[in-house]
């Protein structure tokens, strides 16, 4: 059985209709703060009380969806109750934290695993795959982007408490994607740009830097909507939209653009990766060691960039 830490609306609108597809999960509490705004949904059984999912020995394994901030926490309780645990992004706020945690999942043997959807879908196998392919050239660059614009003033991207920021939210997205296509870099180099009347970061830029090629990751909050990866290599350059979020129901296309300006379009059947990452996550041959490594991959360089804020 399964229990939901947090109830906003990426879980209403994304997390439960792709369990609702997978038949033997079960969901049996939804942990949130205020039980009077849920008093009139009976479609789950809504508590307060953590320590009593922990308690419970039917629950196998906890989704936490909660500010950032409340992670190390919520993540800590549970992996040393036994718990197999699906957090969203960022994991921690910190690498130090996140290699606790890791340590932890790996020393009494639970699964932990960071939510990065995007991997388990039709788009990025494709994208891996292409890389794959030797016919297609040397690949010489990789520009991914992630931009949304401002949202509520109250919104918990905004507040350093919560663990807000650009960084650990948006820059999340194209920061693993690289790594995910390359490893990791020999070097990085970046910016990260906060403003006054703010107290968290905003946006920010950085270049991984491989043997024989670069990378670069964009990413911000305040701007104009960008959500794609771009692969240059010497001869033709492949561009994909909607690189990270999208609906279930979304067929997108692979933009091939050769030296001559001839342009390919080829179309990428749609899925619910969200779905896809739940069934992986309950799968028994999940591997767990290769999720574990990729966390403190992730963390490693966040914890690099972080240390560039303006």
């Amino acid at each position: 059985m399964l229990a939901i830490i947090g109830y906003g609306d990426h879980v209403q609108r994304n997390i439960l209709p792709a369990l609702e597809k997978l038949k033997d999960v079960i969901v049996k509490y939804v942990v949130v703060r205020d039980l009077d705004k849920y008093k009139h949904q009976s479609n789950f059984f809504f508590i307060t009380d953590f320590s009593k999912v922990l308690a419970d020995k039917d629950i196998t394994s906890i989704y936490i969806a909660t500010p950032i901030s409340s992670h190390y926490k919520y993540v800590k309780e549970a992996l040393t109750a036994g718990k197999n645990v699906l957090c969203e992004k960022s994991l921690t706020t910190s690498f130090e934290n996140s290699e606790e945690l890791v340590n932890l999942a790996a020393k009494i043997n639970v699964k932990l695993q960071e939510v990065v959807m995007y991997q388990y879908h039709n788009q990025f196998i494709w994208l891996k795959n292409y890389l794959k392919n030797e016919c297609n050239g040397r690949l010489v660059k990789i520009h991914t982007s992630f931009q949304i614009p401002h949202l509520s003033p109250d919104n918990i991207r905004y507040s350093k408490n919560l663990g807000g920021g650009a960084l650990l939210d948006v820059g999340f997205y194209p920061l693993s994607m690289i790594i995910s296509l390359l490893g990791m870099p020999n070097m990085v180099k970046s910016i990260l740009t906060a403003q006054p009347s703010y107290s968290v970061d905003l946006s920010g830029i950085a270049i991984f830097n491989y043997k024989e090629l670069y990378a670069v990751a964009e990413w911000g909050i305040g701007r104009l909507y960008k959500n794609e990866i771009t692969l240059e290599f010497e001869d033709h350059q492949v561009t994909v939209g909607r690189a990270f979020s999208k609906p279930p129901t979304l067929q997108t296309i692979a933009t091939i653009t050769k030296n001559n300006g001839n342009r390919e379009e080829i179309s990428i059947n749609s899925c619910d990766h969200f779905y896809r990452l739940f069934s992986d996550f309950f799968n028994d041959g999940h591997n767990d060691l290769e999720h574990l490594a990729a966390i403190l991959e992730r963390a490693k360089v966040t914890d690099i960039i972080k240390n560039d804020l303006l």
